[in-house]
């Protein structure tokens, strides 16, 4: 079977051009607007910036019911300590490396980029027979899908709709968790060091990350948690005094890099060096099959007068803090969906400077009641603390519908394809699903995507065959949906 990606792959490229962080979409849907009237459809923003296209049908086929396609525009903002790379205003400019494709160490943004260019390439091939078709792009996916839960009733008129945001070509996903997030912080007394005391770097970098949806179950390490662990072996030989503390990027990111400072008597300067060392041996161990590259470095840091730090009895209670807070998996599914993470933390990210300590934790499950429980965990370890802490809303979970006829039409036109059925799926990842779902009942929906490895890191890569294949079954698709029994 011949399948092409051409299309899909030079839309992809025009939209990677444009910087589109979480929160700053004002540029792409700008693009977005200006494609849809060249193109002859109806285009529409509404005050959030989410973008709806309507697309007439093709010839001999407006008898076919609406069917929305949906994606998101912005994308996670990562990049390796050594990138000079500028997410607010440099393009993204993708690297083919044989059948794969990835950006110059920062993510690519296939998630969920190449889920806007598969929608927008259907709609504009004249080969691509098809209904009347509703194209809806949203803002702000990553920071908690906050875009979709603007949507107003009239807004999406569909009640049939594809996702194109996940990451495994070959099945089509149903169902996914629901999420949270958790602010604490607390205010420290600072004082000023000592002449002759030392200020100290603590590094730790060199981690995979990953989403901490997808990823959370691969046993990698949390920066945050190494810094932790490792400052706390060195309180145990010196009073030391945290003075700042960074690491960690964004809520459904594992952090992979941390930054801390911290104050100590000069003598003990050697004994805090080889305490490092030791841990770092021991956890490059514990992290061989997850984190090859790990690395713990402790170096001297500019005049300790610089930095005011937190007190021994402050410094000792923010350790314990990050110590303390949940992260990686809570709880399996178990027998009912075998391999799959049903509960998990994510602590995703610190800040402290001038005494004020900041902690952003993300919470997961595929239950409301666990997820309720996880996100009281947080807060129980925060109030023990003394600090205060603040939980969102979040997103329900989507629950699946094994019977939906969209489920049945999508595996029949996939057997046709491909000569098998597709894997059934639920995620531990968060999808606009979940909120759409809740907004318009009785919208029937799954969820699909090309290929694509560790998504939201530096690493990230998208499987080029598999956007071809992916972009032939939705051709497909959209060709016989409207003949459903």
């Amino acid at each position: 079977m011949e399948v092409h990606a051409d299309r899909t792959l030079e839309f992809f490229s025009r939209i990677s051009a444009i910087p589109r962080p979480p929160g700053k979409e004002e540029r792409i849907g700008r693009w977005l607007m200006d494609w849809a009237a060249a193109a002859g459809f109806d285009g529409r923003r509404d005050a959030a910036g989410n973008v709806r296209v309507g697309v007439p049908a093709s010839a001999n086929h407006g008898h076919f019911p609406l069917v929305t396609l949906q994606s998101h525009m912005d994308m996670v903002c990562e990049r390796t300590p050594d990138s000079t790379h500028d997410f607010s205003c440099d393009p993204i400019r993708p690297v083919v490396d044989g059948e794969w494709l990835h950006a110059d160490r920062t993510t690519l943004g296939a998630d969920n980029g190449i889920g806007m260019a598969l929608s927008m390439d259907l709609a504009s091939d004249p080969a691509v027979a098809h209904g009347p078709l509703e194209l809806l792009f949203t803002v702000d996916e990553e920071s908690g899908l906050t875009g979709a839960m603007t949507l107003s009733p009239d807004f999406v008129s569909g009640r049939v709709l594809i996702n194109l945001d996940s990451e495994e070509e070959g099945g089509f996903t149903v169902g996914c968790a629901g999420g949270r997030k958790t602010r604490i912080a607390i205010d420290h007394p600072t004082a000023a060091s000592d002449p002759s005391d030392l200020a100290m770097r603590l590094t730790v970098a060199g981690l995979r990350g990953g989403h901490s949806g997808i990823d959370i179950n691969a046993g990698r390490a949390s920066a945050i948690k190494v810094a932790a662990r490792t400052l706390i072996s060195c309180q145990w030989i010196a009073p030391l005094r945290l003075a700042r503390l960074d690491g960690g990027t964004a809520h459904n990111a594992i952090p992979r890099d941390a930054e801390a400072i911290f104050i100590c008597p000069a003598q003990t300067r050697s004994r805090c060096e080889e305490a490092v060392q030791a841990l770092a041996v021991d956890l490059q161990r514990e992290y061989a099959g997850s984190d090859t590259a790990l690395r713990i470095e402790l170096s001297a840091a500019p005049d300790p007068a610089g930095f005011p730090a937190l007190t021994a009895a402050a410094t000792r209670q923010t350790l314990q803090l990050l110590l303390g807070l949940p992260h990686g998996v809570a709880e399996m599914a178990g027998v009912l969906l075998p391999g799959l993470v049903r509960t998990s933390a994510n602590l995703a990210r610190v800040t402290l400077s001038g005494g004020h300590l900041e902690i952003l934790s993300s919470q997961r499950s595929l239950s409301p009641s666990q997820l309720a429980d996880i996100c009281g965990r947080v807060e129980a370890v925060a109030d023990l603390a003394r600090a205060s802490f603040q939980t969102d809303a979040g997103y329900p979970p989507w629950e699946p519908d094994l019977g939906s006829g969209l489920l049945a039409c999508c595996q029949r036109v996939h057997g046709a394809l491909f000569g098998q059925a597709a894997r059934v799926e639920v995620l531990h990842a968060g999808l606009e699903c979940a909120v759409i779902g809740s907004l318009y009942p009785g919208m029937e929906m799954v969820s699909c995507g090309p290929t694509m490895k560790h998504p939201h890191s530096p690493e990230e890569r998208l499987h080029i065959p598999s956007v071809g294949r992916l972009r032939t079954f939705l051709a497909a698709l959209l060709s016989t949906w409207g003949e459903v029994p």
